[in-house]
């Protein structure tokens, strides 16, 4: 119950307050009575992280590298040109050490 507390939702009772953030969860997500009710069990009562386990916002990863997956074409063009001035960058700055 005390989970319930923290939250900052005043009620007469602790129920009160568990029936509310299941409305809430339930206004926010398509999820059931029931499964809102399991999700923030899951998640200590904790509305946030109920909410951001639907939203799912987690970075996909190749399973072989670990390395992320960019989404889109654009995002391939643009990380490759920034390896490319990243590289130069420092090519330049070892270049000039080594003149001084």
């Amino acid at each position: 119950m005390d989970e319930v507390k923290k939250i900052g939702i005043p009620h007469e009772s602790p129920e009160d307050s568990k029936e509310e953030l299941i409305e809430i969860i339930m206004r926010q997500t398509d999820y059931d009575k029931i499964k809102s009710h399991d999700k923030l069990e899951e998640f200590n009562y904790d509305l946030a992280d109920t909410i951001r386990d639907y939203m799912k916002p987690y970075k996909k990863t190749d399973e072989n590298t670990g390395n992320d997956i960019p989404k889109t074409s654009n995002q391939i063009l643009y990380g490759e040109f920034r390896k490319f001035l990243d590289n130069a960058s420092l090519t330049y700055e070892i270049n000039k050490r080594k003149t001084n």
